[in-house]
């Protein structure tokens, strides 16, 4: 595993890599709300090395003002996690250029991926996504609601502000929209057991994306917080990775 920095308008976005020898698939993914490139109680990290482990390269940046990229945390909102995925995809497709990609979006980072996929930079071969955020709107709200309000507006959440971009942002986006233009493979994973992303939420998807596959994992919960079902959904990823490989 080896750091990555790059150069996102004047912000330096901190990033994860893991390139094994002779890979030949390379696996972008994308953190959720309130999280970083290691996830919670690693999640990401785990994934990673259980990928690495199948030759899949993996490629984790913390979104700006999260983790250790520069900016605030108040200023995010899904249009720009978006604009930033799209720059990651073309700036590792240039300097990795004998990887296929694919891109992964774990709750509001499936979300992001979801936006993203609409107008893409490199050709993508798969999307994968794990309990993607649909009720985002809800949970940023209740979010607000339970921290401190600011004379500005925002609210102290656990010490990160959020802002009103993101709050008004959310207010007014249907998250189904554009997503019949995706023409590419989309899996769903969901578990069963998700508090903070019920998994009927993700029912409506299926309707959306053409072609797209869901499976609801029983028993399951929203961050896959026991190792074997994280080894599990590692796996899942990778026969995905693999069966698109060469699109």
């Amino acid at each position: 595993m080896d750091f990555m920095q790059l150069d996102w308008q004047g912000k330096t976005l901190a990033g994860s890599i893991d390139v094994p020898a002779g890979a030949t698939q390379g696996l972008l993914l994308l953190h959720g709300f309130t999280g970083n490139r290691l996830e919670f109680t690693y999640f990401f990290v785990e994934l990673s090395r259980r990928l690495a482990e199948r030759g899949i390269a993996t490629f984790r940046f913390d979104f700006p003002g999260c983790g250790e990229s520069d900016g605030e945390f108040a200023d995010i909102t899904l249009a720009q996690q978006a604009l930033v995925t799209r720059f990651l995809l073309r700036e590792l497709a240039a300097r990795y250029p004998q990887l296929g990609w694919h891109l992964f979006g774990f709750s509001m980072g499936g979300r992001a991926a979801m936006l993203a996929a609409q107008e893409l930079p490199v050709p993508l071969r798969s999307l994968s996504l794990a309990a993607p955020a649909l009720n985002l709107a809800s949970v940023v709200a209740q979010a607000a609601a339970q921290g401190e309000s600011l004379p500005d507006g925002r609210s102290d959440f656990l010490g990160m502000e959020i802002g009103l971009a993101l709050v008004n942002e959310l207010t007014q986006l249907d998250p189904l929209a554009g997503l019949h233009t995706l023409r590419l493979p989309v899996l769903i994973v969901h578990g069963g057991a998700d508090a903070a992303v019920p998994p009927q939420e993700t029912l409506p998807l299926q309707a959306a994306i053409p072609h797209a596959l869901r499976e609801e994992w029983p028993g399951v919960d929203h961050t896959f917080s026991r190792r074997p079902w994280r080894m599990r959904l590692a796996d899942r990823l990778a026969q995905w990775v693999e069966l698109h490989a060469a699109e």
